[in-house]
This record gives structure tokens, sequence and C-alpha cells, in this order.
């Protein structure tokens, strides 16, 4: 099921993971710091949208940095199969 249809999920953490597919392309670093350049959202909140969004199976969290931020490296798709 395509993320956006995907009832599962929150507004919040669809417009994280659209966010994360447009940086991608630009093979942009993306962590909670580089997500709030674009969002009025608190780190706190969009840390919860990326565990939403992991847990959904969108994407592998390869590791935390020093200062906990979340930073992604591998995207699953933009598709979850069922």
């Amino acid at each position: 099921m395509h993320y956006l249809l995907n009832k599962d999920l929150s507004l919040k953490a669809k417009g994280l993971f659209s966010i994360m597919l447009h940086l991608q392309d630009g093979a942009v670093q993306v962590d909670s710091s580089t997500i709030k350049h674009y969002s009025k959202e608190s780190n706190a909140s969009i840390n919860d949208a990326f565990r939403e969004l992991q847990s959904h199976g969108y994407f592998v969290m390869k590791e935390r940095d020093d200062n906990g931020k979340i930073r992604v490296s591998t995207f699953i798709d933009n598709e979850v199969k069922e």
C-alpha cells in the first residue's frame, strides 16, 4: 500500500516521509535537524514520526549520532507489501 493511502500512518508521518523521499534525491543526510528546517514540529515530534515510519517498515534506521539524532541511510520503499 502506498504510504499516502495507508490509514495506519498519521499525517505527520506521511509528511515526514514525503520530505525524506524528496531529500533522498539530493543525497542530503536525513536527520531530525535537517527535517526541522522544513517543519514547525519539535525534534521530539519529528523523532516520534521517524519511529512510526520505522515501525511500519518504511525505512531502516542505521544509527543515532552522539546527540541522539536519528540518521537514516536505508529507505525501504514508498509502499509496504501486504
